[in-house]
């Protein structure tokens, strides 16, 4: 019976801990109507969820239950990784603390607030206790720092060795918590899911992967692993993280290898790891000239090594990937590699790496030592000096590379591309000029452009424009001069392809500096035409990748450029002449809503922050109704400052993703002003945002609807627009309006809201001892109301009552109806014999000897309290200890009659134990025990708790008593002598418990 009763004590703690979360997810198809933090779909392989919080592995603290219960402070509670096959999954477990609490020596401790160890006077275990339980970890300022790693998949990454002639090159970027991706795969099967595991193989965090993209010879992969837990982190940083990729033929893995740390290509390190072997293959003006050129030796473009297993079958499973930098009349090369070493290679290892054309012809090659040989990987730098003409060949895709033993039986090769990313290269295009230059102007031209590296080296475009008054005859790659001073174009190109609004184009001579200026983000696109001063132009940079991007590709057909439809690609948000943005948007398979947004020229005014704060701006979704008179919705997503911003909206119903489906939704910039409200700087139509199949309703009517019109018209039908008006009786009833029920009698109904709520008459107590019913009343009335109206019954005496509706006859008495709260119990309402008015008056209800604690209502719809008179009865205790064997069936029966009576009077059921109708008690929460500041009372069949309130004390010095719940002050003199107060008060409370004692026994 024990164990029964602390199941349901459980469960008590439980819905007090998570009927915050119930509540909130009740509305869960409702978009946020102010701002709020987006709620996330966290994994719950790497994050335990416990009450509204989400809490990362490793993660301490001490659980908040809320109110009346409050913080447990001798709780401590832990996200902890736990294996399940070979899967890692978070879970919450919690302890008490209190008994890792220190011995003390003092006689008489006391309890700080707040604490959970008692303390002798003058000392402070909040140290310990927060070492025990420390609150919520916050954000390291190492993790806002960017890193990049790299990865090397083979299939010698998996243990056993999987003999594939497949292999992967992943790039990852990190930073702030979220570990950005770009896979660049080539083999045969496509890959079907990403795992991270640890170096034991068990599985940390997977991906499915659901789109892919071809570059080159290969598929590309894009994703961002968000929320990282610090656990997780570590183990990024220091090398001991993992990646795999699964195909539907090799579900445990088909290629894997280890995350290692990016690393420049600086001519020190070079020479460091290749010996005297590379000295000579570097100029002694190497470092000088990197120097003068002013650029960063970054990786433009790279290579994926597969090896020929039909040339030489002991090399399968390996590959290598090979980055390569540009410095003046040379490349560098960092490449990984592994699968071509013999069993005897150990130090001293010669490789040869050659340059080769498609046909085969050698471009360049040298020789370079392998110092040290590594089982897994290995790592090789050298540099080719190449020629004007040979540089033009690498940024079109016409050279190979090529890494082999000393005599040429085991060998990778792989096409050079430009280096493969998913990351996004957007510009917002402005004319430059502000609003005070030109006010001859109301609207200068505006707009943006996206950039794309295809694998042929050219650079694709697609510009989207407005406010352009002139032809557009020519587009450039610009970059700032040495001296900034005007820009100096490196590509330019006057074959564009424009329709409405939107230019597409390609340089097709991109050279490999211009890729190399593209990535490290000194580039500028200009957009010229006839007329010269509407130009318009804009920085672009590289953003990282998240699911918000959409990709696009612009199709070669017949070597001629075709418009594709402006689908799937950034919206144009317009607003004052100074202004410009873009937002990007997509909705996941969760029907999770992702943006980006980018902004330009979004200028604080004077009057709008004179303390030199950065303006804060508002996000907004703007749903339009059909209805034109409805008011629209908005729904703030965040604030944001700067030029950018980017989150995850989850909670969408029905109607708003429909709404974002079928344009019938804007996206917003706007700005708070002082005084007035809010202001809009920026605004887009949100359009050609496709929606996954499982995000929207799926009914025979919708299905039918043959164009757009009669779709958005049968959804309408099926998903009515919320209004305030009801229907009833194929009647259309404004908001707030009550009438007489016509499908029951003696009802009264009203319009709520939109929902029809009918509330059965209720009547008054009668004086009179024999009352009587007339016709056409629910209500009894007394003899002396139908005598006055017999002698005129053609004509009955009476009152209208506006509040019902309804004729009521002279001297009756009656509830008023006052929805939405139904009939007044505490208000009677009498039409007067003599004057025939109406007259409402409140009753009064008789003074109580109790106090506020001991009153309840006998029943739930009495209008005044009653003392308390009975006390609480539990359920289990069906009969006394004393009884006959004989009795004890006719016992359970009575006692399960009564707990219905009490039940049926409004008394309450708190866990095991039944409650009258005005009762109080201490709720038992284990394993804490007898909460006894916390007060639960039962009234009208429902149960409160509440925290016994504590007042405010200013004080310095406040100390609590072992069985007191709110702590007093101590002035300076009782601070000298706490020790002797505090032993002379225990004293005294051992000689109360000592008598209590001795009472009861």
């Amino acid at each position: 019976m024990a164990s029964w009763t602390r199941t349901l004590v459980w469960r008590l703690l439980v819905t007090a801990v998570f009927s915050r979360t119930v509540a909130a997810d009740s509305g869960g198809l409702k978009s946020p109507l102010k701002e709020q933090e987006s709620q996330r779909q966290i994994s719950r392989q790497t994050h335990c969820q416990f009450g509204n919080n989400s809490y990362e592995i490793e993660e301490r603290w001490r659980p908040d239950l809320g109110p009346p219960f409050g913080v447990f402070y001798c709780v401590h509670c832990e996200c902890v990784a736990v294996q399940r096959k070979r899967r890692i999954v978070a879970r919450t477990k919690c302890k008490n603390i209190k008994n890792s609490c220190p011995k003390l020596t003092c006689d008489e401790p006391v309890l700080l607030p707040e604490r959970c160890c008692k303390s002798c006077p003058g000392e402070d275990y909040l140290g310990l206790e927060e070492h025990l339980a420390s609150q919520k970890l916050g954000e390291e300022d190492d993790d806002r720092k960017m890193k990049e790693f790299t990865v090397l998949l083979t299939g010698r990454g998996l243990s056993p060795m999987v003999p594939t002639e497949s292999a992967a090159r992943g790039y990852f970027t990190y930073v702030k918590r979220k570990l950005h991706y770009t896979i660049h795969y080539v083999g045969s099967e496509t890959p079907t899911f990403l795992r991270f595991t640890d170096s034991d193989g068990k599985i940390l965090e997977e991906h499915e992967i659901n789109k892919i993209h071809h570059y080159g010879n290969g598929l590309k992969m894009c994703g961002v692993w968000r929320m990282i837990p610090k656990v997780y982190r570590r183990k990024l940083m220091k090398g001991r993280l993992h990646l795999t990729l699964a195909t539907e033929h090799y579900p445990e893995g088909l290629v894997a290898g280890k995350f290692v740390r990016s690393k420049e290509l600086h001519v020190n390190e070079a020479i460091e790891h290749q010996g005297a072997a590379l000295i000579q293959n570097f100029p002694d003006d190497l470092e000088e000239s990197v120097k003068i050129t002013g650029l960063p030796l970054i990786e433009v473009f790279s290579a994926v090594l597969l090896p020929n297993v039909s040339h030489s079958p002991e090399t399968a499973g390996g590959g290598g990937v090979a980055m390569m930098s540009l410095s003046q009349g040379n490349i560098l090369l960092t490449i990984d590699f592994n699968g071509i070493l013999a069993s005897e290679d150990s130090r001293h290892v010669p490789f040869i790496v050659r340059l080769k054309k498609q046909d085969d012809q050698v471009e360049a090659g040298t020789m370079v030592s392998l110092q040290k040989v590594y089982p897994d990987l290995n790592t090789i730098d050298v540099k080719f000096d190449v020629t004007s003409a040979q540089e033009l060949l690498l940024s079109q895709n016409g050279l190979f590379l090529e890494i082999s033993s000393e005599d040429g039986t085991r060998a990778l090769s792989g096409p050079i591309l430009p280096k493969t990313t998913c990351n996004v290269f957007q510009t917002i295009l402005t004319t430059g000029q502000s609003a005070d230059t030109q006010k001859e102007k109301r609207h200068l031209p505006t707009g943006f452009g996206v950039l794309a590296i295809q694998a042929n080296g050219s650079i694709s475009f697609k510009i989207r424009t407005e406010r352009l008054t002139g032809q557009v005859n020519k587009i450039s790659l610009e970059t700032r001069n040495p001296t900034n001073q005007g820009m100096t174009a490196l590509i330019e190109t006057t074959q564009v392809f424009a329709t409405d609004q939107w230019i597409n184009g390609t340089f097709h001579k991109a050279t490999a500096r211009g890729l190399e200026t593209l990535l490290i983000g000194d580039l500028y696109l200009h957009v010229q035409t006839m007329k010269g001063e509407d130009n318009i132009r804009g920085h672009v940079r590289q953003r990282l990748y998240t699911e918000a991007f959409n990709y696009y590709y612009i199709s070669l057909i017949n070597h001629r450029f075709f418009l594709s439809p402006p689908t799937e690609v950034p919206l144009l948000l317009l607003g004052n002449n100074t202004a410009a943005g873009q937002v990007w948007l997509s909705v996941d398979k969760h029907c999770q809503l992702h943006y980006e947004v980018f902004v330009s020229g979004l200028h604080t005014s004077d009057d709008d922050l004179q303390d030199g704060r950065r303006q804060r701006h508002l996000v907004e979704v703007q749903e339009v109704h059909l209805n034109r008179h409805r008011k629209p919705d908005l729904h703030v997503l965040r604030k944001f400052g700067g030029e950018e911003v980017g989150d995850i909206v989850e909670g969408l119903g029905m109607r708003t993703l429909f709404h974002l489906e079928f344009e019938q939704s804007a996206f917003l910039i706007t700005t708070k002003t002082n005084g007035i409200g809010k202001k809009v700087d920026l605004e887009a139509t949100i359009t050609n945002l496709h929606l996954p199949d499982s995000c929207l309703p799926h009914t025979d009517q919708l299905r039918s609807g043959k164009n757009v019109r009669m779709l958005k018209d049968s959804f309408n039908k099926i998903y009515p627009e919320p209004t305030h008006k009801c229907y009833y009786e194929g009647e259309v009833i404004e908001d707030g309006v009550q009438w007489k029920a016509q499908h029951e009698t003696c009802t009264m109904c009203s319009c709520q809201m939109g929902r029809v709520q009918c509330d059965t008459i209720v009547c008054p107590k009668l004086t009179c001892d024999s009352p009587l019913i007339l016709k056409e009343e629910c209500c009894p009335v007394c003899t002396d109301v139908n005598n006055n109206n017999t002698s005129i019954e053609k004509k009955p005496r009476g009152c209208f009552f506006e509040g019902d509706k309804k004729f009521h006859l002279a001297g009756t008495r009656w509830h008023p109806y006052l929805p939405p709260f139904g009939f007044s119990r505490c208000a009677v309402c009498t039409c007067d014999q003599a004057t025939l008015q109406v007259e409402c008056r409140k009753i009064n209800c008789p003074l109580l000897t109790c106090g506020h604690n001991d009153v309840f209502r006998e029943h739930p719809h009495d209008c005044c309290k009653k003392c308390r008179t009975q006390v609480r009865i539990k359920s289990h205790e069906a009969h006394q200890h004393n009884h006959h064997p004989g009795d004890e069936a006719i016992s359970i029966v009575n006692q399960e009659e009564r707990n219905k009576d009490i039940l049926a009077a409004g008394g309450c059921l708190f866990g095991d134990v039944i409650h009258p109708n005005g009762d109080f008690w201490h709720p038992t929460v284990q394993p804490f025990g007898e909460m006894k500041c916390v007060t639960c009372t039962c009234k009208d069949g429902k149960q409160k708790c509440q925290r016994e309130r504590c007042p405010k004390f200013s004080c310095v010095v406040k100390v609590q008593e072992e069985n007191e719940c709110c702590p007093r002050c101590i002035d300076s003199s009782e601070i000298r002598t706490t020790g002797r107060l505090i032993r002379r008060a225990g004293k005294m409370k051992k000689r109360v418990r000592w008598e209590r004692s001795s009472k009861r026994h």
